[in-house]
């Protein structure tokens, strides 16, 4: 029965220290003049209601910029006329296929942005910044067969999902395109 007993006082006893410890802990919090949560609302006034800033147009360049990794970086200014371009894949001959978030794959031949996009490529769902035609790459024998491999969004019942499709760039349009994975899949499409 001692052993009891002296087994529950010590019990009792870690238990009013822990509980000490914490009260203590609680009280030496520093105070804040301000909300410790990061709701700011009713804290700082509202900012004005003004339409968003609109990005000034592309200058013609070259730019001139210095990082701290590198200095005298010089960028020229490719092509201008794109929407929200996504990746680029660079043709044997020079001219570049690059994609556009709102699902169009646009030419650039000869350094000039071909008027009309490239014809053959899948239907794509493009609602949000991370939805849309997203990246390309070429075959590692793309000279011999053509193939180019596009991620965009598919769209589904109600939803999208990523997909990845092949198809056979002829110069002017994609051919032959079809999907080779589509997330959510349990195996790959392409054989």
């Amino acid at each position: 029965m001692r052993t009891l007993t002296i087994i529950v006082t010590a019990t009792l006893a870690l238990h009013c220290f822990v509980a000490s410890e914490t009260v203590r802990a609680a009280q030496q919090q520093p105070k804040y003049s301000y909300p410790v949560v990061r709701d700011q609302r009713g804290v700082i006034p509202p900012g004005p209601k003004v339409p968003p800033y609109n990005s000034p147009p592309l200058g013609d360049g070259p730019f001139l910029f210095e990082t701290y990794e590198q200095r005298n970086i010089r960028v020229l200014v490719v092509t201008k006329g794109l929407s929200h371009p996504w990746s680029l894949a660079f043709l044997p001959g020079g001219d570049m296929l690059i994609t556009e978030r709102v699902g169009r794959l646009r030419l650039v031949r000869n350094g000039v942005l071909q008027m009309n996009p490239v014809a053959g490529t899948q239907t794509v769902v493009s609602l949000g910044t991370m939805a849309g035609l997203m990246d390309i790459a070429l075959h590692p024998r793309f000279a011999e067969n053509g193939f180019v491999y596009l991620t965009y969004s598919k769209p589904r019942q109600k939803e999208a999902t990523t997909a990845i499709m092949r198809a056979r760039f002829d110069g002017t349009r994609l051919v032959d395109a079809k999907d080779i994975f589509i997330a959510g899949m349990q195996q790959c499409l392409a054989k």
